[in-house]
């Protein structure tokens, strides 16, 4: 079977749906040295290479990582010359003249239940597109039960459409190995101080940094925690000022906003770190080894 991956998310700097594609498709080079992969990749952002194995190979284009016209217009003349079996775009779209079978990551759906929270340009593509490729796709995957259970309201597909595959850590990366200079290191270049608290994500309105705020701010009131919050994330598709929501809260000192943390500096980050938040999930202690 030849299967066609869309890699064009996947570039220096990308934010968590790169990971998620770059990871899937080095998983399945460890799982499949039979199948034949293609992985298609955006030609806009520098070149990498992402799996090197016999069965695997990669096709540049030049199409950006949201691309309506490529996509609809250009990709299924690209799928029938290659003559692929089974496309996947981890980004949302798939094309709708098909000449091969087709599966669409949804990773969520709050371009429809809170659009207030999405940029306009961004919310017209996902919300078009994501409902094409739920009607239009094969199968569908998404991240939680709690989307898949979205997309079917949002949607009127049935649930049995949607598979729930949950995103996985990269674990060569994320060991519990850091400490030491290292961590003084990285304590010293963005001052934290003391234990602290980790978010991980981008800084914009629907990451609910708001919430997150006020409950750090209400631990703290009692006294009971001695930590820090680091905000780490680079801006996202609506502004959201972390600054100005941190001094309305009076916690200046209580929390440091780093910026975009490079991909060489997150597990060191999640090792010095207690607790880890991202997006709607705790992740607390996965790293750190229990103290006896």
């Amino acid at each position: 079977m030849r299967i066609a991956n869309d890699c064009r998310c996947v570039f220096p700097g990308c934010g968590g749906i790169g990971n998620y594609t770059r990871e899937l498709v080095r998983a399945l080079a460890r799982v499949d040295s039979r199948d034949e992969f293609v992985l298609l990749c955006g030609d806009l952002r520098g070149r990498s290479e992402l799996v090197r194995q016999a069965n695997f190979r990669q096709a540049y284009y030049p199409a950006a990582m949201l691309d309506e016209d490529w996509e609809q217009l250009e990709l299924p003349a690209i799928l029938e010359e290659l003559a692929v079996d089974l496309y996947h775009n981890p980004t949302f779209a798939v094309p709708i003249v098909r000449s091969c079978r087709t599966v669409s990551t949804i990773h969520d759906v709050v371009f429809h239940c809170r659009p207030d929270l999405v940029h306009p340009r961004l919310r017209g593509y996902l919300a078009k597109w994501s409902e094409i490729a739920a009607h239009v796709a094969d199968r569908i995957i998404t991240v939680s039960s709690y989307s898949r259970a979205a997309i079917g309201d949002a949607y009127g597909i049935p649930a049995g459409k949607v598979d729930v595959i949950h995103e996985a850590a990269d674990t060569d990366r994320f060991q519990p190995r850091y400490g030491g200079a290292v961590e003084d290191e990285f304590r010293a270049r963005y001052r934290i101080r003391g234990p602290f608290i980790l978010y991980v994500g981008s800084l914009e309105p629907k990451k609910n940094i708001d919430r997150l705020l006020d409950a750090f701010a209400a631990t703290k009131a009692t006294g009971a925690l001695p930590h820090v919050l680091a905000l780490a994330g680079g801006d996202g598709g609506m502004p959201y000022d972390a600054g100005e929501a941190v001094r309305e809260r009076d916690l200046g000192a209580s929390v440091v906003v780093t910026g975009f943390l490079p991909d060489a500096l997150l597990p060191v980050a999640y090792n010095a770190a207690d607790e880890v938040s991202g997006g709607q999930v705790a992740l607390g202690g996965l790293l750190r080894p229990p103290v006896p």
